[in-house]
Formats: C-alpha cells, sequence, structure tokens
C-alpha cells in the first residue's frame, strides 16, 4: 500500500474554506501561542463538521463577514457519512445560511478508502458529488485536494536551501506518490489543487505539471497552487508558463516576516515571502485565502496584507512586491470565482450572474491603503436577498 501522507506531519485542520465573494479559507483569531519558532497558531482540532453547535458558530461567523459562497478544499476531513449528515443538517438550511458551499474532494481520504487506489477514488467522488449536492451546497465532481510539502506555520515547507538551525522540512505526500495520483486525476479531466509552500515544494509541482504536460497535454488544466508561502521569480515564471493558476495565504507575510528573519529563514527570504506582485505581473489568476484557522476570517484583511505587505510589528519589507487595491479586491473576488470554476455565474456583478455580492460602508478603491482593512460591512446580498450585518 503507497504511503499517502508523512505520519509525522500529521495535523488536523478543520474546514478549509474558500470564498467567492472574498476568496477565503476562512479562519478565525483564536488561540495564539508563542513556540520555538515564533508566534505560530495553536494547532487546534475542532470538530465543526461533527458538532451542531460550533458548526452553527461557523455559520454565524460566514454570514458576518459578508461572503456569500465558500469552499471547503478537502471534504471529508475525516468521515464521509457524518459529514455529509451535518452539512445536510446546517450548510443546507436556507433560512439560516446565506452563502454557498462547494466542496473539493479529499484525494488522500478517499485514496485510503480504496488502498491506492485513485481511479476508484475518481468513481466515487463523482458518484458522492451527484448524490449530495443541491443548489446550496455542491460537491465538485471534477476537482481533488492533494497535498505536496509541510505546513508553513510549523516551518515544515520543504525550502531548497535549509533552514538556519538545520532542521528538515517534510512530504506531506512524498514526491513519487503525488506523482501518481496527480497522474490519475490529471488523465481523468480533475482540476487538482495541490497544498504546497517552500520554494522545493513549488520545484517539485512545477517538475510534475511539466511531466504530466509532456504526456497528456491538456491545454486548461488550471491546477491551483494553494498557499505559495514562498518561491522564486524564476518559478513565477514557471507558474506562468504551464498554466498554473495560485490561491495564496498573504497573512503568512503579517504574522511571520519579522520572527522568521530571526529563525528558520533568514532575512533575504523572510522578506519575500508571499511575492504576489511577481504572479500579477505575469498575468496568473491570483486569489487569496486565510486557511481556516489560519490566519482570521477577514477577506479585506487578507487584501491588506498583500496591498501593504506590513508586518504584525509594523515593519514593511519589499515595497516592489506590494500588489494595488484593484489587484488584492479582484483576489477576493473574481479571481476566486475563476479558480473554483464559478465565474460563469459569480465574482463579478453582470447580467445573467447569481445576484451575489457583498456592500461594504467605504470604497476600497478610494481610501488610504493602510486602512482598507477596517472598512465596515455593511451587507450581504445572497441570491438577491439583502441579509444586514448587525
Amino acid at each position: 500500500m503507497m504511503r499517502i501522507f508523512s505520519t509525522k506531519y500529521l495535523r488536523v485542520r478543520l474546514i478549509k474554506l474558500v470564498s467567492i465573494c472574498c476568496l477565503d479559507k476562512l479562519a478565525s483569531n483564536a488561540l495564539w501561542q508563542e513556540t520555538s519558532k515564533g508566534k505560530n497558531p495553536a494547532w487546534i482540532i475542532s470538530f465543526y463538521y461533527y458538532d451542531s453547535h460550533l458548526l452553527l458558530c461557523f455559520l454565524k461567523v460566514t454570514n458576518n463577514f459578508g461572503m456569500t459562497a465558500v469552499a471547503d478544499l478537502e471534504f471529508p476531513l475525516i468521515d464521509e457519512k457524518m459529514q455529509v449528515a451535518k452539512t445536510n443538517e446546517i450548510l443546507k438550511d436556507k433560512n439560516k445560511t446565506h452563502f454557498s458551499t462547494y466542496c473539493v474532494a479529499s484525494g488522500r481520504h478517499y485514496a485510503r478508502l480504496y488502498d491506492g487506489d485513485y481511479q476508484k477514488a475518481v468513481e466515487h467522488i463523482k458518484k458522492v458529488a451527484g448524490e449530495f449536492s443541491d443548489d446550496q451546497v455542491i460537491m465538485c465532481p471534477d476537482h481533488v485536494k492533494g497535498f505536496c510539502d509541510g505546513a508553513f506555520y510549523s516551518q515544515l515547507m520543504q525550502m531548497k536551501d535549509g533552514y538556519m538551525d538545520g532542521h528538515d522540512g517534510e512530504w506531506i505526500t512524498p514526491p513519487t506518490d503525488l506523482e501518481e495520483m496527480m497522474r490519475v486525476f490529471w488523465r481523468n479531466g480533475f482540476q487538482i489543487h495541490v497544498h504546497t509552500n517552500g520554494d522545493l515544494g513549488m520545484k517539485t509541482l512545477l517538475d510534475i505539471v511539466e511531466t504530466l504536460m509532456n504526456e497528456s497535454p491538456r491545454e486548461n488544466h488550471r491546477t491551483t497552487v494553494e498557499h505559495a508561502g514562498y518561491f522564486t521569480e524564476e518559478q513565477a515564471d514557471r507558474i506562468a508558463k504551464l498554466g498554473l493558476l495560485v490561491s495564496a495565504a498573504p497573512y503568512y507575510f503579517y504574522t511571520l516576516a519579522d520572527s522568521y528573519s530571526e529563525q528558520g529563514l533568514g532575512t533575504k527570504r523572510a522578506h519575500a515571502m508571499v511575492p504576489m506582485k511577481w504572479l500579477f505581473d505575469r498575468g496568473v489568476t491570483t486569489a487569496f485565502h486565510s486557511d481556516f484557522t489560519m490566519a482570521p476570517s477577514q477577506p479585506l484583511l487578507l487584501a491588506w496584507s498583500a496591498i501593504n505587505r506590513v508586518t504584525a510589528e509594523g515593519n514593511c519589507y519589499r515595497e516592489d512586491l506590494k500588489v494595488t487595491p484593484y489587484q488584492g479586491m479582484e483576489a477576493i473576488t473574481k479571481n476566486a470565482a475563476i479558480i473554483m470554476g464559478t465565474d460563469d455565474i459569480m465574482g463579478t456583478i453582470e447580467g445573467g450572474k447569481l445576484a451575489n455580492f457583498t456592500i461594504l460602508e467605504q470604497n476600497p478603491l478610494a481610501v488610504e491603503e493602510i486602512a482598507i482593512k477596517d472598512i465596515k460591512i455593511f451587507a450581504s446580498v445572497y441570491k438577491g436577498k439583502m441579509y444586514k450585518i448587525e
């Protein structure tokens, strides 16, 4: 039986979410702790999908931040039947839930279910998608999530030049196994989302995509880099050339750039974390997310992080890598929908699309850039009905 992911890295995260009115793997401010590598979020095992009260709390937070669509990027996290039951009970309740949920299948869950037989996983995903989906919660029949290298907060991402203290990063999925998994889903026409953080992890993913393109060319494969914590400008060129999309976590910079300058990465690499401008300059479709529970569930804050590149200590590094306010807004609206393949019905306000949007009390393109995160949300409009934020 193939090794699906490194047990050393086993960390339980819940509901990785992408907002379509704000691409956001929805996050919470709860529980931070000091670790040897700086201010890292405590690992929280929060069974939102398995506890009705907690799932209702999540529902309230999502409604209150004005999001009209989210995506669970690892479905199911633990148990399919239990997660389906709680989703049917709460997230499909149209009286309480003012957003749609898009579910992306967990490649590692279904690989374990079928003892590493990814073709059987493909068939299972399509079957569940057809049975489970309605107009409120949709399981994508042609999206899957895979994992490359380790997490950014735990400094387990794979770095080409290693770490200052000599420790090693981790592969969540060994590269040969990741390539095997991607090959099967690639040939079945799936859009593959891959958790990728360090520049060695990025090299590995880009090499796999290049191999698959040579074997079975796909003009619009839409392979998506999830997180993209650190990569080089040369790799940005390859991302554009190979046609990948990027869903990035810009809050890494705010919370980690100072501490990682001193521990782990050193000044040069830490100051160049999440270099989003390189992607926008090359025409790469790029969106922002928080990666619940790794950052606050505030899409405007995510955009603010990439626009200003200010750290928690008030420092500003690599101003040349800032994105514009307009690019920041694209990253939490239009580009989010493109990445999830829903831009035909949402992401921009146009005739023929769903009447889903967020009403802000100020124009983020008119206020001072440093004030964007403080703009209050007045209301959300979901399928034509307005819900004022209390």
